[in-house]
């Protein structure tokens, strides 16, 4: 083999690569089990959780962690029951974030969620697992979690794409004890 054809050859290997990882579907599902109200189910289109340390007056840490978790979420019948709980102060037992990676033999470990949950605080986390054929499965179980926000805002559509594309988001804030990670092949 020439050199032109191992280059040709390596660059069809990189296209080839990239139109896989773009194909992975990647979907995600948010579901709580509150003491009072039952269950519900939300279907994020983005989350962020984040663990902070308190720190004393003098700059010194105090030792004690909070962790918070925000879900980000089309406009859905989920608000009444959000609602309910914050004006509640409502215990949810555990609330279950699930990340289905659903095109086979594609790998989340590059994914930025996988990533962080790799060494959680305040959590155990089992190592990334190879991708399975039907795809993989990541748990992030959050105990004792309460709603803390709830905030629900909507566009006309100015400056989206189509722009006459009109929209309304929720977002929910929580605050939890503790969470564990799990990676299911």
């Amino acid at each position: 083999m020439t050199i032109r054809q191992l280059q040709g050859l390596a660059a069809l290997g990189v296209a080839l690569f990239i139109s896989a990882s773009a194909d992975a579907a990647t979907t995600f599902s948010f579901t709580c089990q509150a003491q009072k109200s039952g269950s519900f189910t939300i279907v994020p289109s983005s989350f962020t959780f984040q663990l902070n340390k308190e720190h004393q007056a003098n700059g010194l840490p105090t030792g004690k962690e909070t962790y918070s978790l925000s879900i980000r979420f089309p406009m859905s019948k989920a608000y009444s029951a959000l609602q309910g709980a914050l004006e509640e102060n409502e215990n949810l037992s555990t609330c279950k974030l699930t990340e289905t990676v659903g095109k086979p033999g594609t790998s989340g470990a590059s994914d930025s969620w996988t990533v962080q949950a790799a060494a959680p605080r305040g959590g155990a986390a089992k190592a990334p697992v190879p991708a399975a054929s039907s795809g993989e499965v990541y748990e992030w179980t959050f105990v004792n979690a309460q709603v803390t926000n709830l905030t629900a805002t909507g566009t006309d559509g100015t400056g989206t794409s189509p722009a006459t594309l009109a929209e309304g988001s929720m977002q929910a804030t929580f605050s939890y004890q503790r969470y564990t990670f799990e990676a299911k092949p």
